[in-house]
């Protein structure tokens, strides 16, 4: 058996059209945010050719596209130009504007997603020049991770990345390279412990912590919820998870629209969870197809049942009335 190969799927796409700098790249993906300020302030112009909803699909289908098309010359960095721009057009593309939204009510919105929003009242009491130097330990610490990785992780694994997945499932050579993998992408997540923490340091606010000690989960829920890739995490409750009904643009002089029946997906806190890891499953296989030119669905099916194991957890939790979390093996 050719464990090499995806037991689902296992199409190659073709090669980008254009690898360029991540410099130029970066200001490329800046600019497109931009472009978006200016087409959604502008909306009106628009209409009634195309609404504020089927303006806000096309900007947001551009940013699927481009890393599709385009990507960098430094690999480790293209799966956060294909993720962070799109991730940051959806955020604006919920944020309700009119024709008099100011470009700094729009930038601040853009910032605010990186901003702690559960501050506790120990940190609430703090003064800025403590949350200044906070935001410096913060983005020595993903310094730090960069290290472990070069010194301690990279030299475990195998100069050849695909050398990993030769073995079978459950050998032990690969259970080994799994989990060093998951270290790897651990401390290459790092880079948003720097980017936030330099965030924080310039504007005395709390940032989001990339990570909250995930080797001391005690379930999925608790991995995935409260622990892992915060940022994400935050972004998928706001946008997915905690939204009721589809967000709809403001528009001035705007009907109000009539009461429509729930989607399904939106009608309990369960089935929005699953919802929330659908859409990760997505997020995912979008870098796969950017960095490998591949679709797998690994990366989806890995993200459903886990989804599943999540949704099964408290399922179980609420019809025993179990509030308390799980208790850890260890440590």
């Amino acid at each position: 058996m050719d464990y090499t190969k995806s037991p689902f799927l296992d199409i190659n796409l073709p090669q980008p059209l254009y690898v360029l700098p991540v410099v130029t790249l970066t200001i490329i993906n800046a600019l497109l945010l931009l472009f978006n300020y200016v087409i959604y302030s502008n909306q009106k112009l628009f209409s009634p050719a195309i609404s504020p909803t089927q303006l806000r699909l096309i900007t947001c289908s551009i940013h699927i596209l481009l890393p599709m098309l385009v990507i960098s010359d430094h690999p480790p960095s293209n799966g956060l130009f294909t993720i962070a721009p799109w991730l940051l057009a959806v955020y604006s593309a919920t944020f309700p504007m009119t024709e008099t939204t100011r470009f700094i009510d729009w930038f601040n919105a853009l910032l605010n997603t990186v901003i702690e929003p559960r501050l506790t009242l120990d940190k609430k009491n703090k003064s800025t020049t403590y949350i200044r130097f906070a935001g410096l330990a913060k983005a020595l610490l993903g310094i730090l991770k960069f290290v472990f990785l070069f010194l301690i992780v990279n030299p475990l694994l195998p100069p050849v990345a695909r050398n990993t997945i030769e073995f079978p499932w459950f050998s032990w050579k690969s259970i080994m390279f799994i989990l060093l993998f998951g270290f790897k992408h651990y401390c290459l997540l790092g880079i948003l412990d720097i980017t936030f923490g330099v965030i924080q340091m310039v504007l005395g606010k709390y940032t989001i912590d990339s990570m909250h000690e995930p080797y001391l989960s005690s379930s999925p829920r608790n991995f995935w919820g409260r622990r892992w890739n915060l940022f994400v995490s935050h972004f998928l409750h706001t946008q997915v998870f905690a939204s009721s009904t589809t967000s709809k643009p403001a528009i001035s002089n705007e009907k109000k629209l009539k009461k429509q029946k729930k989607p399904v997906w939106t009608k309990t806190r369960e089935v929005r969870g699953f919802m929330s890891f659908f859409a990760s499953g997505v997020f995912h296989e979008m870098m796969v197809m950017s960095i490998h030119r591949k679709i797998t669905l690994e990366n989806f099916i890995f993200f459903l049942i886990h989804g599943l194991a999540a949704y099964l957890e408290v399922k179980f939790r609420n019809a025993y009335n179990l509030k308390q979390e799980p208790q850890r093996f260890f440590l």
